[in-house]
């Protein structure tokens, strides 16, 4: 069985399949989706979108993976891990989106949460990172609500992103940035207060 995170209260997560081209197309159909990814608009580019998560299951072991309401069974977003560049490092990212009419129900904090811990806890990363642009209200509330310390870094495309992080020790359920003490773990994380 593939690896994904656990389910969470209200979601459970699965790996896409060739079959979900017309889910994520609705995934960003919307004004507001449209703003950050505009090239989704066709059925070809839904299908690069699962192509490229196939991908990095075979190459990473993990991807975005598609989030289902345990409730209804229908799935409200996708929400994962893929690997992203950050200055000289490549680092686990966790990317969230979801269907429009599923917003402001706090599923993006509740699956990203479950991902930086599947990172941490079950991947082994000793670091998980969410890249946003600075436009992006939206996800950056929720890589708030989820990582500990926030910093602006430039991409490799010369534009600006703030980057959000969670290292080992930290609990992604506390906003106050201290360290778990039942990680073990004793240096210290700061956080950005008021960003």
């Amino acid at each position: 069985m593939p690896r994904v995170p656990p389910p969470t209260d209200r979601l459970r997560f699965r790996r896409y399949v060739e079959s979900d081209v017309e889910f994520v197309r609705e995934l960003f159909d919307d004004a507001y989706a449209e703003r950050f990814y505009p090239e989704m608009g066709t059925t070809e580019q839904a299908s690069r979108w699962i192509t490229w998560n196939l991908s990095s299951y075979r190459e990473y072991g993990f991807g975005l993976w598609v989030v289902e309401n345990r409730e209804t069974d229908a799935p409200v977003g996708d929400c994962g891990l893929t690997m992203q560049p950050v200055g000289d490092e490549l680092l686990p990212e966790v990317g969230y989106h979801l269907i429009e009419r599923e917003r402001g129900r706090g599923f993006a904090v509740e699956a990203a949460r479950a991902c930086v811990r599947f990172a941490l806890d079950v991947l082994g990363f000793t670091s998980v990172c969410s890249i946003v642009d600075p436009d992006n209200t939206a996800s950056i509330q929720v890589a708030a609500s989820v990582h500990d310390v926030h910093e602006t870094f430039t991409n490799g495309a010369g534009n600006t992103r703030l980057l959000f992080t969670t290292s080992t020790g930290v609990d992604p359920r506390r906003t106050d940035g201290r360290v778990d003490s039942s990680a073990g773990e004793t240096s210290a994380v700061g956080t950005d207060e008021g960003s």
